[in-house]
C-alpha cells in the first residue's frame, strides 16, 4: 500500500520546467549573438526557432501527463481518478508525435550550421547533404509509425485494449533510436576534418573541435534514452513512462542548447568586457575568410558570403576573448575553378 503512494511527479515537473527555460535562454542567446555579431539569419537559425516553437506543445504534453498521474503508480491513479488514464495515454501519444520533428529540426540546424561554415568545401557540402537527407528520412520513418501505431488510431489511448491491433512498441522504439544514435555519431564527427585542416596551433584546433563536439552532445542523451527504452515495461503505465518522459525532454532541450552553443561566441567578449574593463574590439571576421580575390562564380560567391557573414569567436585567445584569426585567399581561374589558400 505504501508503495502505491510513491510520487515522482515533482521530479518530472522540475526537470521539464528547468530544461524548458534553459533551452529558451539558449535560443534567445543565439539570436542575440547573431544581432551582436551583425550576422544574417540563415537556415540553421530558422530551424532551431522552429524546434523551439514545437517544443511548446511537446513539453506542455509532459506537464499534462504529470497532472494526469505521471510519476504515480497506475493503481493509485485509477483509484483516485479513473478517467485520467485515457487522457494520460492521449498526452503520451501527442509527445510521440512531436518528438521526431523536433529532433529533425535540431539535427538539421546543426548540419546547416556546418554547411554555412564549411560548405565551400565540396566534400563537406556533400556529407551535409547526405546527412540532411538521412535525417529527414529518419524523421518520416519515425513519425508515420508513431501516428499510425494502431488500427484504428484511437486504440493507442484505449486502456481497455489488448493492443493486438497495434504493432509491437519496443522494437519500434529501439530500432528508431538506434538509427538516431548512429546519425548523432555521424553528425558529431562531420566538422572535425575541416577544423583540423585549418593552419592553427594544435591547442586551438582542440578547442574548436571541443565546441563542435559539445554542439552535438545530445548523442550521449540519445544513448541513455535508448537504454531506458530497451527496458521499458508499461504494465504500470503511469509509473513506467517516467524515464522515457524525462530522457526525451533532456535529449531535446540539451540538444537545442548545444546546437546554439557555437553561435553564442559574440556574447562572450561583451560579457567579459563588462566584468573586467575595456579590451580590444571584437574581431567578427575571425572565422570568416577575408575576400582577397574577386569571385565570379555565383554559387561559390554565395557560399563565400555565408561563411564570411557567420559569427566567429570559437577559441580563447591570450586576452580571454574568443577569436580565430585566419585569412583565406580565393583564386578564381579562367576555366571557373577555385583554389583556396588558408593562412593562420
Amino acid at each position: 500500500m505504501a508503495e502505491q503512494q510513491e510520487n515522482r511527479t515533482p521530479t518530472i515537473v522540475a526537470t521539464v520546467t528547468a530544461l524548458w527555460v534553459l533551452s529558451y535562454i539558449a535560443v534567445g542567446a543565439r539570436f542575440w549573438g547573431r544581432f551582436v555579431g551583425d550576422s544574417k539569419l540563415w537556415w540553421d537559425d530558422w530551424l532551431i526557432l522552429l524546434a523551439a516553437v514545437m517544443l511548446v506543445p511537446a513539453l506542455t504534453a509532459d506537464l499534462i501527463e504529470c497532472h494526469l498521474g505521471a510519476g504515480k503508480h497506475v493503481q493509485a491513479v485509477v483509484q483516485d481518478h479513473p478517467g485520467n488514464i485515457v487522457h494520460f495515454l492521449k498526452a503520451i501519444y501527442a509527445g510521440e508525435i512531436f518528438y521526431p520533428p523536433i529532433i529533425v529540426c535540431i539535427k538539421c540546424s546543426i548540419l546547416t550550421l556546418y554547411y554555412r561554415l564549411f560548405g565551400i568545401r565540396k566534400g563537406i557540402a556533400r556529407v551535409c547533404h547526405v546527412l540532411l537527407g538521412m535525417t529527414v528520412a529518419w524523421g518520416i520513418a519515425t513519425l508515420l509509425p508513431a501516428g499510425f501505431q494502431c488500427k484504428p488510431v484511437h486504440v493507442a489511448w484505449d486502456p481497455t485494449s489488448t493492443r493486438n491491433e497495434c504493432f509491437k512498441l519496443r522494437p519500434y522504439l529501439v530500432g528508431t533510436n538506434v538509427a538516431n544514435v548512429l546519425l548523432d555519431c555521424a553528425i558529431l564527427v562531420t566538422p572535425l576534418y575541416p577544423v583540423w585542416q585549418l593552419q592553427l596551433p594544435r591547442a586551438k584546433k582542440v578547442l574548436i573541435s571541443g565546441i563542435f563536439v559539445l554542439g552535438a552532445c545530445e548523442t550521449a542523451f540519445s544513448i541513455v534514452r535508448l537504454v531506458e527504452l530497451t527496458s521499458l515495461d508499461i504494465s504500470d503505465v503511469t509509473w513506467d513512462y517516467l524515464p522515457p518522459i524525462i530522457w526525451s525532454t533532456v535529449e531535446i532541450c540539451v540538444g537545442m542548447f548545444c546546437a546554439c552553443l557555437p553561435v553564442m561566441a559574440p556574447l562572450v567578449p561583451k560579457f567579459m568586457r563588462g566584468r573586467s574593463g575595456p579590451k580590444e574590439p571584437y574581431d567578427y571576421s575571425s572565422f570568416g575568410p577575408t575576400n582577397t580575390a574577386r569571385v565570379t562564380n555565383g554559387f561559390a560567391k554565395q557560399e563565400f558570403d555565408r561563411l564570411e557573414d557567420d559569427t566567429a569567436g570559437l577559441v580563447l585567445g591570450r586576452d580571454h576573448q574568443l577569436s580565430i584569426r585566419q585569412t583565406t585567399n580565393i583564386d578564381v581561374h579562367e576555366e571557373g575553378s577555385i583554389a583556396l589558400h588558408t593562412m593562420a
